[in-house]
């Protein structure tokens, strides 16, 4: 790969050994090209091209979007989380061999082009669209050999701190931190289901409905019973409601969550369910002091009722 023709040095002390510089088809990442086989075969190349826009232009498409993509998701599981190492990176014997053919002996995009297309392209309100469809249809490959008939949607917020002046970020309370505040939601199998970026002086459940509703429709068309749960940010009654209209028989942990009618309403309709009846993900609570599960409230979803 662009290896300068030398002849190994020979020791004089003894012929049978001899001493080569081979750098740059040295590698520590060759475990990727694992995963490369992986993306292959779930069509992670096809999903790009349906739902991520390319806006470049003449040479400025000297790298296929694909390409693209993939060195800045490949450089993350390699653990390069910035583009420090994006010169060296592109260098790389694995990163060579996991874009396309034409683009194995030149070797992947450099600092100034990865920073454009990370914060230009790709962080267009499009391509964020984007970018969940893919992980979701990715997820969705894997889901075809799941005959589960419950899947678990679990839901919460975390810190993402910053180091400057980033746009959108703010000081939030809870963590003592200038932060991002994500949220998340995953199944019972760890998998991303969906991820929203938000202000870090959001609440916990800010935008809930966006990610949780439209997998529960998912979920539900399906066939499939749905668990929800999220800790007591949580706990609000929009949200029993909204999981309310959508069957007849659902239950969550503590009908103590709610007060006056609303909570008459649900002690007469909700049966408690034991925290281990449900696998909560390993973590503790966010004050430290115990596990997430001393305090989970579950609402478990049938599917579509019966008539």
């Amino acid at each position: 790969m662009g290896e300068k023709e030398n002849k190994p040095f020979q020791l004089s002390f003894n012929g049978s050994l001899k001493v080569d510089f081979q750098g740059s088809r040295v590698t520590s990442d060759g475990g990727l090209l694992l995963v490369r086989e992986l993306d292959e075969r779930l069509g992670l190349g096809k999903l790009i091209d349906e739902h991520l826009c390319d806006t470049r232009q003449g040479d400025n498409k000297k790298f296929p979007l694909a390409d693209l993509v993939r060195q800045s998701v490949y450089s993350r599981l390699a653990g390069y989380e910035d583009l420090n190492d994006a010169v060296r990176v592109s260098a790389d014997p694995t990163f060579r061999l996991l874009g396309s053919k034409k683009n194995w002996d030149r070797g992947g995009a450099l600092t100034s082009r990865r920073q454009s297309f990370e914060t230009g392209m790709l962080a267009g309100d499009e391509n964020l669209i984007g970018l969940m469809a893919v992980n979701r249809e990715l997820i969705a490959q894997a889901e075809v050999s799941d005959d589960c008939e419950r899947v678990v949607l679990d839901m919460d917020s975390t810190e993402s701190p910053v180091h400057g002046q980033q746009e959108g970020s703010a000081y939030n309370g809870h963590y003592e931190s200038v932060c991002y505040h994500p949220l998340l939601l995953f199944n019972q199998h760890g998998d991303c289901l969906a991820a929203k970026l938000r202000p870090g002086n959001v609440s916990s459940a800010e935008d809930w409905d966006e990610l949780l509703l439209p997998e529960i429709e998912r979920q539900q068309a399906e066939g499939k019973r749905v668990t929800f749960r999220a800790d007591a940010a949580f706990a609000k009654p929009e949200i029993y409601e909204a999981l309310e209209e959508r069957t007849r028989t659902w239950r969550r942990r503590s009908p103590t969550c709610c007060s006056g009618r609303r909570a008459g309403r649900a002690r007469s309709r909700w049966c408690g369910t034991r925290a281990s009846a449900i696998r909560p993900r390993v973590g503790r609570s966010r004050d430290g002091s115990s596990p997430r599960s001393s305090f989970i409230p579950a609402s478990c979803l049938g599917g579509p009722a019966s008539s």
